[in-house]
């Protein structure tokens, strides 16, 4: 199995201080950046979506990968570290089982998703229940409206 150690030494490294973004919202590096060490924010629409303080977390994979834009800003917390991947198409034909680290990352990102999706989805039944059947339709909308906008906000690639 692959692990971020090994590589390590190899990488360059970029150092932030507190309240430095590494990475802003709508923006391409076609980087990947991995934690080192520090904590950093993750916002979307300036809300602040989590915060990340594991060493070997990735940030701006899915960007990378997909040559897209960023869709969420990245900032540290602390003074902090990161490793910096510039040609994640060379690191993975020189490590193939990075590839798979990273597909570990995101399958772990999708799972804590799935489980976000249905905890709304409970929390949806339980008040739609409690509704009279006059006020359900202009309540649904509501809710609706309001899912949509935390799965704009909420659940974003970092």
């Amino acid at each position: 199995m692959f692990e971020i150690d090994t590589i390590a030494d190899t990488l360059p490294t970029r150092d932030l201080r507190e309240g430095e973004r590494l990475i802003e919202e709508g923006t391409r590096t076609g980087r990947i950046y991995i934690v080192d060490r520090g904590a950093f924010d993750v916002s979307k629409d300036g809300l602040t979506l989590c915060a990340v303080d594991e060493r070997g977390v990735p940030f701006g994979e899915i960007s990378a990968l997909l040559g897209g834009p960023h869709q969420a800003t990245v900032t540290a917390q602390t003074s902090a570290r990161v490793l910096v991947i510039a040609d994640h198409e060379r690191m993975t034909r020189e490590h193939p089982e990075f590839m798979l680290y990273i597909a570990r990352h995101l399958a772990q990102r999708l799972a804590d998703t799935d489980g976000y999706v249905k905890e709304l989805q409970q929390q949806f039944n339980a008040v739609y229940r409690q509704l009279e059947p006059g006020e359900q339709t202009s309540r649904l909308k509501q809710i609706w409206d309001r899912f949509g906008e935390l799965m704009r906000t909420e659940i974003a690639d970092f």
